[in-house]
């Protein structure tokens, strides 16, 4: 309101400036000079009257000012949401290309899909708890993987929930394979700093050949997990002349320490030797 009148009072005056100047003498170049002075103050004037004025040209309330600042603060909020929730799409949208680049690949594996929901909080074990059990079918032993590779197998069962030992754990082995030259051995999880994923391949005949880059896979020997599950990588191999074996340290291809979404396969039953 304030504003309002300071408005009025202005223009007013400018009125009083533009007649006092036309009855002057000399008005031709007092008149000119009366409105080079009072020009600027009008435009401001103006300006400022527009400013303050909403669309169709209504001057703003106070309410009006109360419900576009609402109306802003939503549209921040639902900006700062659609910000938040983009990378978890991304995510998503990344697992799901991932596992049709495995069916295409041709993998002739049935599985249920499953949430991490908890880890050994003791870190004595590398274990995780995925929310599926018994009543979706799994049974002791199952395979664990992601599309990227193989994560571990189930080691204890619920109606509910299951707990799967990751193949980081020292007490987790698989048989495996090098692709490339198809020399056999045994993954071994490695203890390591915490959150460090470290795996070992042991046991590989002298004279197989093995080199960093190589591509290690599941071999299927033994039954307990299915043949043809990538692994990880060779990145070093340690040989010893007078050893019978060979071995070598493999970078996983799984990112155990950000598994958030796992699949268990269904239409493989693991062996049971005892």
């Amino acid at each position: 309101m304030f504003g309002r009148v300071v408005a009025l009072a202005l223009v007013l005056l400018i009125a009083l400036a533009l007649v006092l100047a036309g009855q002057l003498p000399l008005a031709g170049s007092l008149g000119g000079l009366a409105l080079d002075v009072v020009a600027p103050l009008e435009e401001l004037v103006s300006g400022a009257y527009l400013g303050a004025a909403g669309r169709g040209g209504k001057v703003q309330t106070v309410d009006d000012l109360v419900e576009e600042n609402q109306r802003l603060r939503l549209e921040v909020e639902r900006l700062m949401r659609d910000g938040t929730r983009a990378p978890e799409l991304q995510r998503e949208n990344d697992e799901l290309r991932e596992l049709l680049g495995l069916k295409r690949g041709g993998a002739s594996f049935q599985w249920a899909d499953a949430r991490v929901i908890g880890y050994d909080a003791s870190n004595l074990v590398r274990s995780a708890v995925i929310d599926r059990g018994g009543r979706d079918g799994l049974v002791d032993g199952m395979t664990v993987m992601t599309p990227r590779g193989l994560v571990g197998k189930v080691v204890k069962l619920g109606p509910t929930a299951a707990r799967v030992l990751l193949l980081t754990d020292p007490a987790a082995s698989v048989n495996a394979m090098v692709q490339r030259s198809r020399a056999k051995g045994v993954v071994y999880g490695q203890r390591g700093a915490a959150g460090s994923s470290q795996l070992v391949l042991r046991y590989v005949p002298q004279g197989e050949e093995m080199r960093a880059g190589d591509r290690v896979i599941t071999s299927g020997l033994g039954g307990i997990f299915p043949e043809g599950i990538a692994i990880g990588q060779v990145t070093q191999v340690r040989q010893q002349g007078t050893d019978m074996f060979q071995e070598a340290t493999v970078e996983p291809y799984v990112d155990f320490a950000g598994i958030e979404s796992v699949f268990v396969i269904t239409n493989h039953v693991p062996v049971k030797l005892d």
